[in-house]
Formats: structure tokens, sequence, C-alpha cells
């Protein structure tokens, strides 16, 4: 149960600003933000623990503060048992978590991994804070010691999946499996370890929810696992907030507050989470000045909070994340101009003289006449489209023509700007761009026996590119599509908006 008083680390801040601003100090109306803090990691988590646990619990899981993997299991473990999960070094006690200890008198004392994490004689010191016995649950390594901790469960729990080798989709995972009375398992990205696989087997969880995406885990180690149990989701965003965000829209969705984290670093974390899920929150990753976009989406759309709770000190979650305020969205990635390529008549490489790509003449030419080539023979077989006109030109070179040839053409170039005054403006003959030189609709002129239009889906050439055509006709009326790439016409005389 969460008592009423905080910690005398744990600092409240009442936000009363209206809605929520991209890279502005906004929270939406009524929030109450409270932040645990200590002077270290391990004042953090006995600020944590004293805030939400009462004397007399029945059990305070122990972890190394100066790596991850055994807390990440061990912290939805030692929920699903009934107590907090605090941090200590290697080699000592804390003064808080040994005041914290003292306060919580528990029934008994889980330690997480091995004596190069915590020392025997830490193991030994931990007996004096409880009348009950001290243990110890190692494994060989961190897939191990998950795997142990997963015995404590009951067949058919559900277990939430995770990347040994990282913290950050794991952390967010403490809370969901905490709410849920999941086991957390551990994997190696590229091969299930087995331990991990032994205890699947035994646990038959009714579902398994892999965190992170394919890089974290992969995809053949998700196909795996279908072994295991009839159901398996995955549950990932574009980064470890987004993925956060994932995982809180989907395990809470009725949630009236939410814990954030800092994203950077896991001590606090280890804590924060399980506590989270014991509260039926979720827990959100932070920068250390904002809530990313992802974040406050689930913030607004999904939880619609009364509370938010900090976990770490200012150089973990500044005042920006305090006030709720979204990161700035970084501005689109520009594409580099490509660079300007002119070309005059002759035969070229493509490749080696001539990039493969789309250019036009913007300029009419008499009697201009290109060729693709498939080889430099000089026969017709050699030629894979070609064409001749006396009005500007368009045509895409492929990477695997062997040439292009060009005569009466004048110059050739790659940029496709429109070579008309405006897009609704009546044209001539040509080859021209749609969306670019001319927009879609319907068109007219006055055509004869002479004139020759065409749609087109593309500037090879060749007649698969034709969409519809006709000639011979008079006062000819089309409609050009959006979809359509090009339009060509010959001896029709202007064409006017119809």
């Amino acid at each position: 149960m969460r008592i009423a008083r905080l910690a005398t680390f744990a600092v409240v801040l009442g936000l009363t600003a209206s809605g929520l601003v991209a890279g502005s100090a906004a929270a939406a109306s009524g929030i109450t933000v409270t932040r645990y803090q200590g002077a270290d990691r391990y004042g953090t988590s006995a600020a944590i623990v004293d805030a939400n646990y009462s004397p007399g619990v029945p059990v305070v899981y122990i972890a190394s503060g100066l790596n991850f993997p055994d807390a990440l299991a061990g912290g939805a473990a030692a929920a699903n048992a009934g107590g907090p999960l605090l941090l200590v070094e290697p080699g000592a006690i804390p003064p808080a978590v040994a005041t914290e200890l003292t306060r919580l008198t528990p029934a008994s004392i889980v330690v997480l991994g091995g004596p190069p994490a915590v020392s025997d004689a830490v193991v030994t010191a931990l007996q004096s804070y409880t009348t009950g016995t001290v243990t110890r649950v190692a494994g060989a390594d961190r897939y191990a010691t998950a795997a142990d901790l997963a015995a404590s469960f009951p067949s058919g729990s559900p277990v939430y999946i995770a990347t040994g080798l990282s913290f950050p989709d794991a952390l967010g995972a403490t809370a969901a499996a905490t709410l849920q009375h999941a086991a957390i398992l551990l994997t190696d990205p590229n091969t299930l370890p087995a331990s991990t696989a032994a205890a699947l087997a035994a646990l038959m969880p009714e579902s398994i929810t892999i965190i992170g995406g394919a890089t974290a885990v992969s995809a053949g180690v998700a196909a795996s696992l279908a072994a295991y149990s009839p159901m398996v989701t995955r549950i990932s965003g574009s980064d470890r907030y987004a993925t956060a965000a994932q995982l809180a829209a989907n395990a809470f969705p009725d949630a009236t507050g939410f814990f954030v984290a800092s994203g950077s670093g896991f001590a606090d974390a280890l804590t924060g989470g399980p506590v989270a899920g014991k509260l039926g929150e979720p827990l959100l990753l932070a920068t250390p000045t904002c809530l990313p976009a992802s974040s406050t989406a689930v913030e607004a759309a999904a939880l619609n909070p009364s509370t938010v709770t900090l976990l770490g000190g200012t150089a973990s979650l500044g005042a920006g994340v305090a006030a709720l305020t979204t990161c700035p969205t970084p501005p689109a990635p520009v594409a580099p101009t490509p660079a300007k390529i002119t070309f005059g008549n002759g035969t070229r490489h493509v490749g080696a003289s001539l990039p493969a790509g789309t250019y036009r003449t913007r300029t009419n030419a008499t009697g201009c006449y290109w060729a693709r080539l498939s080889g430099f023979s000089g026969d017709l077989s050699d030629t894979i489209a070609n064409n001749d006109s006396d009005a500007h030109q368009v045509v895409t070179i492929a990477p695997t023509d062997a040439g292009f040839e060009s005569s009466n053409c004048s110059t050739w170039t790659n940029d496709l700007s429109a070579i008309t005054s405006s897009k609704t403006a009546s044209f001539g003959d040509g080859m021209w761009i749609v969306n670019t030189d001319i927009a879609p609709g319907t068109w007219s002129a006055p055509g004869g026996d002479e004139c020759y239009w065409a749609r087109l889906s593309g500037f090879s050439g060749d007649l698969s590119d034709t969409i519809a055509n006709d000639d011979g006709g008079n006062t000819p009326i089309v409609t050009i599509y959006s979809t359509d790439v090009g339009f060509i016409s010959e001896n029709c005389g202007q064409w006017t908006p119809s």
C-alpha cells in the first residue's frame, strides 16, 4: 500500500499551466508532480521505497546499483513476492539503504547475483536487518539468474522477454510485468540461451511479450519463442522512449498517473519501475531536459494523468521534465540538392561519363533525336528506346543502359523544374512533366490530322509507358490525372483548360 507521507527526499511540485506545448514548459491543468531523489542512486532507491512501502514487508530484494541485469528481472520478482527492490554497493550497504532496511524490518531478504555483484560480506551484514533468511539467487550468468527468478512465478504466468545486453527496453517492462504478475526473462539478441529456454519450458507462459525491435531480439529468437507459448507478440518503438511509450499504452490504458525515469541511466528505474507497476502506473523514459514526443503523446491521448512521479534528481530529470515539457521536434532532414549535370550531343557511357537518371531539354530543337543503348555495335538491336521530335524532350536513362546517344537536341540537364510560366497556363507541343509543367485536369486543343497526344507513366521511351493516346483527332479533349507522370503533344496546337 502506498503510504501517505513522503520520504524526506521527495519533493512535490504543483503545476497548473494549461496544455502541453512542444518546446515549452507546460503541463495539463491540475497535474501534481512528485520527485523522489536522494544524494545518489542508493539514496534515491531508499526514497522510492520509503514513500511506497510500510514496515513489515514479507521480503526485500537486494541488487547491485552498479549494473542492471540482475535487477531487471529481480524487480518484477520482488513485486510479485510483495516486497521492494533496493540497491547496494558490491562491497557495502549504503547508509540510506541501511536506514530503510531498519525501517522495513523485512521477514526475509533475497540477494540477486553472485559475489562480484553483491559480496559475501554484504550478504552477512544483511542478516542483521531480518529475523528470517537471507538467500542468494545467482545463476552462471545474467540469463541464468533471470531464469532462476522466474521459477518463483506460478505456472502459466505471462513472460516479458528483453535483451540482456542493454537496459532501456526492459526498464519500462518492469512496470508492465509487475502489473500483470509476469516474469522477466533475458535473451541474447540472436540466440535464446539454454537457461532461458529451460525456464520457459518449465513455466509454460500463457503469453510472451518481446520488448524492443529486431536488433534487440532477432526475428529468429522471436520465432523460437512460439514453441513455449500460444501467444507471442512484440512491442517496440523507433527508440527507447517510443518503446516505453508503446508499453504504457498497451499495458496501462486506464492509468491516471505515470512515473518518469532517465532513458540514459538505469539505476533509478530499477527500484521505481516495480513501484510504478504496483500502483497501476506505467514507467516512461525522458531525456535530462524534456519528455520525448512519444511519451507526451501517450500522456495526452491515453493516460490523461493527474499525477506524475519523477525518479531521480535534477541532473537526471531537469526542470523541463518536471514541467512536462515536450522535446522540440527536430527539423526534417533536407535532401541534398543533386549536383547539376548538363551535356550536349554525342554518345556517352552510362555510369562512366553519364550518371543514370532523368534528363530533359529545356528548349525546342529541330530534328532532335535520342536513343537509349544496350551496346555500341551500331546494330539496330542495340536501341532500347528512341524518339525524334522538334520539341523539348524528357528521358529516363536506366542504370542498366550501356549508353545514350543524342543529336540535334541542344543541351540536356537534370534540372527538371518547370519550363512553363504556370501549371494552368496553355501549352503546346513537347514532352511535359505532370504536376511540374502542367496541372492535372481536363484540357482541350484544336487538333487536326497530324495531332498526336499520349498520357505517360514514365519517360523511358518504351511503349509500356503509354497509358493512353490518340492521333488524327479534331478538337481533342483529354483528362490528365495526378498519377500521370508525363504528357506528349505533337501538332495539336495550344492546349487550354477545358
